[in-house]
């Protein structure tokens, strides 16, 4: 039976929690993971604060991955002919059959949110789907963002998963709206969930919140889902080890 390992992090644009900008870093934790295929949040496109530099195709690049990006802002600046933008991305180890971003209705004066959709090879003929994405601060937009993510998930063939930073607690109404029709692989997943931010904690830095999800469809099986211990940025990534069940439950 062919694994899929599956990572989601919060990059910060690739600053580490002691100011530096270090895209190395990033590619070095996921290449330690043993990831298959990445979600990234907060990632920058030739911005000045990170230098101007694509992040998403560095990181891709230092790990001979394939990559998609996906802006949910756009600067003003142009850098070489890029408009530059910030946003969420996939990295793969397997070819990018297929991309969809869309980005989200926004309230005014909040941040732009989006998602992005992927189609990469499992396998020897099947496909998996995966939906990236970001959500706001508040939590009626995160809600109605919720709603446009479900809705698009459900036309999707399986084997397919929902990964990213809800900025919101498990119990919270936007992850039971989507525990209502996915599967929270840390929960599913034998040992406890463990926290993946750092919310007011003491002493300050230590996770004690967790806010970065892997949703699976119900014809997914997550054998171990774990957090990952490299700090390189003020989010810890989330890796599962996900299989296709014998029977594949459709949602």
């Amino acid at each position: 039976m062919s694994l899929l390992r599956l990572m989601t992090f919060n990059i910060r644009h690739g600053e580490r929690p002691d100011g530096v900008i270090d895209l190395e870093a990033v590619a070095g934790t996921i290449d330690e993971a043993g990831a298959d295929v990445v979600g990234l949040q907060e990632v920058d496109r030739y911005l000045p604060r990170s230098g101007c530099r694509d992040q998403a195709a560095e990181i891709a690049g230092a790990l001979g991955w394939h990559h998609a990006f996906q802006a949910a802002m756009t600067g003003e600046g142009l850098y070489g002919a890029h408009r530059s933008g910030y946003g969420i991305a996939v990295v793969s180890r397997h070819p990018i059959l297929f991309r969809y971003g869309e980005r989200l209705a926004s309230s005014r004066g909040r941040e732009a949110r989006a998602f992005l959709h992927v189609e990469l090879p499992w396998g020897t003929s099947g496909s998996f789907h995966l939906v990236c994405t970001h959500l706001g601060l508040d939590q009626a937009e995160r809600l109605v963002h919720v709603e446009r993510i479900l809705a698009y998930g459900q036309q999707l063939p399986p084997s397919k998963a929902v990964v990213g930073d809800w900025n919101a607690l498990p119990e919270s109404e936007e992850v039971r709206a989507m525990t209502a029709r996915w599967v929270d692989a840390a929960t599913e997943a034998p040992g406890s969930p463990e926290p993946t931010f750092s919310y007011r904690s003491e002493p300050p830095g230590r996770p004690n919140v967790r806010i970065d999800y892997v949703f699976i469809d119900p014809g997914l099986q997550a054998d171990e889902v774990h957090v990952g211990s490299a700090r390189v940025s003020d989010h810890l990534p989330v890796i599962a080890t996900l299989r296709r069940r014998e029977v594949e439950r459709e949602i």
